[in-house]
């Protein structure tokens, strides 16, 4: 799993993409959209869980992608951005 945190924080772009290239990699993308749409209302409580638990995963590896990923599933703006790269939909640019 540490390979995996390392590939996911490298990624060019913003975390959400870097996650979503990172998960279609791995083969996972629809577990993943089935997971994280049907626990987008629990969605910042799991974020809160995953920075909660930063600095044991940080004795493992890096923390930079498991930030990353609690940043994303707390915003719900963020989480919808990444559902959407995940379902290939194009995204909507708010400038």
């Amino acid at each position: 799993m540490k390979s995996g945190a390392a590939v996911v924080s490298q990624a060019p772009g913003c975390p959400e993409t870097a996650i979503a290239s990172w998960i279609r990699r791995a083969g996972l993308t629809a577990p993943a959209l089935l997971w994280l749409d049907s626990s987008r209302p629990l969605s910042f409580l799991g974020g809160q869980a995953l920075r909660l638990g930063e600095p044991v995963w940080s004795l493992f590896g890096s923390p930079s992608a498991l930030l990353d990923l609690a940043a994303v599933l707390e915003d719900r703006t963020r989480l919808d951005h990444l559902l959407d790269l995940l379902d290939g939909a194009p995204s909507e640019d708010v400038t």
